[in-house]
């Protein structure tokens, strides 16, 4: 790639000469030019001309047949979370109880006090291990110790730890049952997560996000729906969230994991929710499926609220104009979404508001027909079902396969012209949408795949749409933010199993390089 220009300024203009253009609109179209306009929006696609007259001032970027795509769209991530994660001690994989001591007893750096742990997934044990507060009590002395289940729905303390949030566990027998011993949820994990926020102190966390924030401009993102504070982690950092981060290498786009729309409305937000949970995760068989576990057959979920609270939070939401958005996974807890939405509001009503379900894991294919034709927009993770749906996997150990194959219904979805967008929840799974991209296209289900630009309509223009953006990105059209991304190989044509192995050599923000893979590492600002 060739650029005639010197480093990027503010107010000057670029043009991208000769990319093979990839759109979810447009399709494949070899040697165009995109000028893009000192106000970061796109202002021409045309076909590519030479000699090409070229606008004062511009800077030229030649691609030389790269193929170019929107940004991609990560319409449910949580970015503080995510930091945390990339500062702890990582437990993925881990297949014993040992082998998570000696990680965790390894660690050389505290964070406030607090040794932290990511990734550790309970199911990786052999049947009859369990990590519990006595393990951690064998390794940690006096140092606090907090292991995050990879769901993020609940997590494992020492007693030191415990003893920071305020739960007493002298008296209580070491290998006794207690509710302490094996982990936290709910409000005693909300308030162990604050401890350690803040803990961290704020510059440290607002780097920790800014530097994840690069790290997905590396693969390809230009735009992050963070779901964040409130109910998750407190609201230490609300108000910087609110803001927008627009330093960040992408666009942050905040959805405050709280029901207080009044206080949501007062503070600006346009949005609310991501993770105001109606049920919890089949991996922990909280998930309010229809049918019993088949490994637990005594439990199919929980639903975590009533209908009238769901309603209410709703009914404030389309009263405000704020966006809601909440977490249900299970096929009763879309049940009481979708009921909540019918209830409240008109046509025009929820068109304004955009009301949002994030996962939408099992539902049926009735209820698929009532959220296309009440405009619902469905923020669902194509990696859960790739990763977590594997056979023999957690979903499969918790299903069944027969079960498993209707989970996370894509091609259902897409057919009865339901609003879709993909995401990751990161750091439940890895915060790579070119890894959507193929677990789409790559399912395990046939029945349940997508075509290549079907994939890439889910991670851009629909996932604008989820997230109420698609009057300003989502496409490469003149008029809208040139958010983009350069491929190192043509998602069209290639094998589609290769889609996983896609390097990003460029990504713009509004026409400004974040990324560039010559420069060696994700930044922001980088000199074409």
């Amino acid at each position: 790639m060739i650029d005639n220009g010197s480093s990027p300024d503010a107010g000057r203009g670029l043009l991208l000469q000769r990319a093979l253009l990839l759109s979810p609109t447009l399709g494949r179209r070899a040697m165009q030019d995109i000028e893009i306009a000192p106000d970061g929006r796109i202002a021409a696609v045309e076909d590519h001309r030479s000699p090409h007259v070229v606008p004062p001032g511009y800077r030229v970027l030649d691609l030389d047949g790269h193929a170019v795509i929107p940004g991609l769209i990560d319409t449910h991530f949580h970015l503080l979370a995510t930091a945390l994660a990339a500062a702890s001690v990582d437990l993925s994989g881990a297949s014993t109880v040992g082998e998570i001591q000696d990680r965790l007893a390894a660690a050389s750096t505290t964070i406030g006090g607090w040794v932290l742990g990511s990734g550790f997934e309970d199911n990786d044990l052999p049947p009859g291990e369990t990590l519990d507060r006595d393990a951690l009590d064998a390794v940690s002395g006096e140092t606090a110790i907090f292991v995050e289940h990879r769901s993020l729905h609940f997590a494992v303390l020492n007693s030191v730890g415990l003893a920071r949030v305020g739960v007493e566990t002298k008296g209580l027998s070491h290998g006794g049952d207690d509710p302490w011993r094996t982990g936290i949820q709910g409000p005693r994990l909300a308030a162990a997560r604050r401890d350690v926020v803040l803990a961290m102190g704020a510059q440290a966390r607002l780097d920790g996000m800014r530097l994840i924030s690069a790290r997905m401009a590396s693969r390809g993102a230009t735009t992050i729906g963070a779901v964040e504070g409130g109910e998750l982690f407190g609201d230490a950092d609300l108000e910087a969230i609110a803001r927008g981060l627009d330093d960040f290498a992408t666009w942050i786009v905040p959805f405050w994991v709280s029901t207080d729309v009044a206080t949501a409305a007062r503070l600006g937000l346009s949005r609310i929710g991501g993770d105001v949970l109606l049920d919890g995760t089949l991996g922990s068989r909280t998930a309010a499926i229809w049918k019993p576990y088949l490994d637990d057959p005594s439990t199919n979920g929980l639903l975590y609220r009533r209908q009238e609270d769901v309603d209410a939070f709703m009914r404030d939401c389309y009263r405000l104009g704020i966006q809601p958005a909440v977490h249900a996974i299970g096929g009763r807890a879309i049940e009481q979404a979708l009921i909540a939405i019918e209830r409240m509001g008109n046509a025009t009503d929820r068109e304004e508001c955009r009301p949002r379900i994030d996962h939408f894991g099992e539902p049926t294919r009735e209820q698929i027909g009532r959220a296309a034709r009440l405009g619902v927009a469905v923020a669902s993770q194509p990696p859960f079902a790739f990763l977590r749906g594997a056979p023999g996997a957690i979903y499969e150990q918790r299903l069944g396969a027969a079960r498993v194959a209707e989970t996370y219904p894509f091609r259902h979805l897409v057919d009865e012209g339901v609003h879709l967008g993909g995401g990751s929840d990161s750091p439940v799974v890895p915060m790579d949408p070119i890894l959507g991209l193929h677990s789409l296209v790559n399912g395990h289900h046939e029945t349940q795949r997508l075509s290549v630009r079907e994939a890439l309509d889910v991670y851009t223009r629909e996932a604008a749409w989820v997230c109420r953006q698609d009057e300003i990105k989502g496409d490469i059209r003149v008029g809208l933010l040139a958010d983009l991304a350069v491929l190192d190989q043509d998602l069209f044509t290639i094998a589609p199993e290769r889609i996983r192995d896609t390097e990003v050599l460029l990504t713009l923000k509004a026409g400004r390089i974040t990324f560039n893979a010559g420069a060696g590492a994700a930044q922001s600002d980088v000199a074409e």
